[in-house]
Order: C-alpha cells, then sequence, then structure tokens
C-alpha cells in the first residue's frame, strides 16, 4: 500500500504544472522519486528493531 500511495501522489503532483515548477526549485523530480521507492523498499526490509 505504501508504494501505491507514494506513486500514486507523486504522480498527481507532478503532472500538475505549477507544482512540477515549484518541486523543481527544491529537487529533480525524477531522482527524488526513486530515492523515495528506494526508501519505501529499504523500509520493508526493517525489522522495526531500528536494524
Amino acid at each position: 500500500m505504501a508504494v501505491l500511495s507514494f506513486t500514486l501522489g507523486w504522480s498527481l503532483f507532478t503532472t500538475n504544472p505549477p507544482m512540477r515548477a515549484h518541486l523543481m526549485l527544491a529537487m529533480n523530480p525524477e531522482q527524488s522519486f526513486e530515492a523515495g521507492l528506494q526508501a519505501i523498499a529499504a523500509g520493508f526490509g526493517c525489522s522495526g528493531d531500528g536494524r
């Protein structure tokens, strides 16, 4: 569910021209999307005790 929510939210923000322009001031949307997916995937591997 986390990946679906992240992807849907990301697509809504990046397909909105004013929001995309705002996001591009702070980050590269393509690189940031990949980093976000990697962070979610890393969280799936977490045992819950910080490892």
